[in-house]
């Protein structure tokens, strides 16, 4: 696991983005991800369970960085006091003229966080943030950040307080916070997400529409790309490998192996069409689909990776 020192300027936006918020946001109960049992869960701002989840801080150490800040007993959480301390407001970055993918989607998370947090108290569910984007750019889930994906698929958190550096773009210092389902001061979840509205000086380009048409764009010009096929091979054979073990058929049946997967299939070289309809080729076992499906698995990871990574010019 990565070792992220805490920055003040990252805790000081943190909560100069959650200042004025509702003690809770948020409280029920949930089932926990680990193992399943029922749990009661608060999603609480400034509660120390919550900036210790997300930074990893103890109370000591953020006490060492904002001299004089309180812990109060509120709502029946021990919560920070911001009213005890003056908050330096922080200068935002210039979102550079050249940006990898993978920080144009997030810069977009920003943005739409920011749009729907705005008539909320700064906070917007993070499903509906994710998805927004997800369906509106129609991005598979492999070409997300995977910090993005972590917090909506319902499996355990892999380290919470790495997660907040996960989210952030290359180049910033701190732009979007998870505020986390606790229960007691284990984090369950990622409920929320919240950001900092003056984190960007050249803000006036992070319009969630136009982001989310940018990402939009980037991806329709890779299924262009001759790896995109590849990409879409990779997908479909899981599909392939279920028919053949669990349906115990060879043939590639609308609607769910269309024109563009049986292309994609056809250019590996594994399909056969006999008479207008399309079958794996029969002289191909199980076991040599699945050893090629898992082939493709981990090619697809690096075909996400490079698409993710490259720079483009920001508009």
């Amino acid at each position: 696991m990565t070792e992220y020192p805490i920055k003040k300027a990252l805790i000081s936006r943190y909560f100069g983005s959650v200042r004025g918020m509702p003690d809770i946001l948020d409280k029920g109960e949930t089932y926990s991800l680990i193992d399943g049992s029922p749990v009661a869960f608060e999603a609480a701002p400034l509660s120390v369970a919550q900036v210790k989840a997300m930074t990893g801080g103890s109370v000591d150490s953020v006490n060492r960085m904002f001299h004089g800040l309180k812990v109060v007993e509120r709502s029946g959480l021990r919560s920070y006091d911001l009213s005890s301390i003056s908050i330096e407001r922080e200068i935002g970055e210039a979102v550079p003229e050249y940006v990898s993918r993978e920080d144009l989607i997030k810069l977009t998370i920003y943005a739409i966080t920011r749009k729907l947090g705005a008539g909320n108290n700064g906070a917007a569910k993070v499903d509906e943030i994710v998805f927004q984007l997800k369906n509106d750019a129609g991005i598979p889930d492999d070409f997300m950040p995977a910090s993005m994906m972590e917090m909506v698929e319902g499996r355990p958190l892999t380290a919470p307080s790495s997660l907040i550096y996960n989210l952030q773009p290359s180049f910033s210092e701190g732009a979007i916070f998870p505020i986390f389902r606790i229960s007691g001061e284990l984090p369950v979840s990622v409920g929320f997400l919240t950001c900092y509205p003056e984190a960007f000086v050249n803000d006036a380009k992070l319009d969630p529409v136009s982001l989310i048409k940018s990402v939009k764009d980037e991806f329709a010009l890779f299924t262009e790309d001759p790896s995109y096929q590849d990409f879409v091979a990779g997908r479909v054979l899981r599909s392939v490998v279920f028919n053949m073990e669990r349906k115990k058929t060879r043939k590639l049946s609308k609607p769910l192996f269309d024109d563009v997967k049986i292309h994609s299939l056809k250019k590996i070289g594994i399909v056969e069409e006999v008479e207008g309809s399309y079958s794996v080729v029969e002289a191909l076992s199980l076991e040599q689909i699945k050893k090629l499906a898992s082939e493709f698995e981990s090619k697809n990871h690096s075909i996400a990776q490079d698409w993710k990574a490259k720079w483009i010019k920001f508009h």
